[in-house]
């Protein structure tokens, strides 16, 4: 009797675990998103949210690192990602595009992180809990927040703000999955 209870306390565990290990993002929808779909920007992104990778974009004339955009989410959001190979409901992506000073260092031409110009968030409703607004389609809410005023969405709409440069990526889900490390499986 006692290996049996012993069984189902171990049994009960790893279903805890288990259950504990499926990320909890159904707090997106109350603490991002209000009941009118408005989305909302977190804040300190660099402490309490998990860095999926960053890249450089090279200004039109090829001289110089015109930008940093970095990409962030919730860990158990990428954890969902890394196991399923899909964002799971309620996952926050939230870019970060910062201008870059060019400095010259013994080792080199160094392009470094300076002050936030936008944000662009994206929040993934499988649901499709807010069809029809201005701001929710393709099953993910977008927005753009500028640096003067990240309280406020200054998108104009996802299709006119954001759709064109994510088409390209319709088949990730509209995300270029490929530009972060921190989607990928392994160590």
């Amino acid at each position: 009797m006692k290996l049996l209870q012993g069984f189902c306390w171990i049994f009960t565990a790893a279903l805890a675990m288990r259950v504990s290990a499926e990320p909890n993002l159904q707090q997106t929808f109350s603490t991002w998103v209000n009941a009118n779909g408005e989305l909302r920007l977190p804040t300190n992104l660099q402490r309490g949210w998990l860095h999926l990778g960053s890249s450089a974009l090279m200004a039109a004339d090829g001289t110089r690192i015109e930008s940093i955009h970095s990409v962030y989410t919730q860990a158990d959001a990428a954890d969902y990602y890394r196991k399923h190979g899909k964002f799971a409901d309620g996952t926050v992506l939230i870019k970060e595009i910062r201008f870059a000073n060019m400095n010259d260092l013994v080792t080199g031409a160094l392009a470094s992180a300076d002050a936030v110009d936008v944000w662009f968030m994206m929040v993934k409703d499988t649901r499709d809990r807010f069809k029809g607004k201005r701001d929710w389609g393709k099953s993910w809410g977008w927005a753009l927040f500028g640096s003067n005023d990240p309280t406020t969405n200054v998108s104009a709409g996802y299709e006119q703000e954001c759709l064109g440069c994510h088409v390209p990526a319709k088949r990730s889900d509209y995300v270029y999955t490929k530009l972060y490390p921190g989607l990928r499986p392994g160590p």
